[in-house]
């Protein structure tokens, strides 16, 4: 929560919505710096005080070893988790016609809400995934 609302380049107000392309930039950026800021200092704190070598840090942090099955099984999962928001969206309100159509593909994909919505959360949520397991 912190980097989010850390700067006001990042907090929505009266003025700035919450799907301005520069809020997005920001925000996006500051959770990359947060999560690379707290993955060093979480590695420090295993090499210095956890004495861990690096082999078990990267175990730690579910790197080493890749295994195959794993990685199916969250890729799995994170597509069990869109079939939700996909039914609503495609079945319930009706949008099948036009993915059948192919019309919202190109407006989508070159909006800055739209890489927010299909490739920087679903990033996160792999992420989160990988973290639970």
């Amino acid at each position: 929560m912190l980097p989010l609302y850390a700067s006001a380049k990042t907090r929505p107000s009266p003025t700035l919505a919450r799907d301005a392309p520069s809020v997005i930039q920001a925000r996006v950026r500051a959770v990359t710096v947060s999560v690379a800021v707290s993955g060093f200092i979480t590695v420090c704190v295993a090499w210095t005080k956890g004495h861990l070598a690096p082999v078990d840090i990267l175990e730690v942090f579910g790197l080493w070893p890749i295994l195959p099955l794993d990685i199916l099984k969250s890729l799995a999962l994170v597509a069990l988790l869109f079939l939700g928001p996909l039914f609503e969206s495609g079945i319930v309100e009706g949008g099948w016609e036009r993915w059948v159509k192919g019309t919202d593909v190109s407006s989508t994909l070159m909006s800055s809400v739209g890489w927010r919505n299909y490739v920087v959360v679903s990033l996160q949520q792999f992420e989160l995934l990988h973290r639970a397991q």
